[in-house]
């Protein structure tokens, strides 16, 4: 198992991960743009505000996360905040996520963040995750919601 920086040679293995991710998340009802995500990828790649990492096996990718960071729009401060977390359904439980989680938090904290968020809003092994999360340090912060108009009534 290795994790590395993301380079543009990357960009369609993550995409087939990525894709396929997305199939059984809850976002499945909206449509995947195969052009947008590799547009992501790119800037991600070459944003000095963006942290994309590659999870590989035997030369494959097998997953990845995007992290950012931004400002608060009430102050100056730094955020950092994921964007993307995928690992293809066989291979999870296997990468190693304290260790990307740890990068992640030495990038943001590095760049001056002075909170580092990380979300759950795929729907996929909500309770399993949630538990890893708060044994890796980050604490329960919200809940996310979501109105779809499209099933409401009236």
């Amino acid at each position: 198992m290795n994790i590395k920086e993301a380079g543009l040679e990357d960009c369609q293995g993550a995409l087939a991960v990525a894709r396929e991710f997305h199939s059984e998340s809850n976002f499945r009802d909206v449509p995947f743009s195969d052009e947008k995500v590799l547009s992501l990828f790119d800037f991600a790649i070459k944003s000095p505000n963006h942290l994309f990492l590659i999870f590989e096996q035997d030369n494959e990718v097998i997953g990845g996360f995007i992290g950012y960071l931004d400002y608060f729009y009430f102050s100056d401060a730094v955020v950092a905040s994921d964007l993307a977390l995928f690992v293809l359904k066989e291979k999870r439980g296997k990468v190693p996520m304290r260790k990307v989680l740890n990068i992640y938090r030495v990038w943001a904290s590095r760049r001056g963040a002075m909170r580092i968020n990380i979300a759950l809003s795929t729907g996929i092994n909500t309770d399993r995750v949630e538990r890893l999360f708060e044994l890796l340090g980050f604490e329960k912060s919200g809940a996310n919601f979501a109105f779809f108009p499209q099933r409401a009534k009236g």
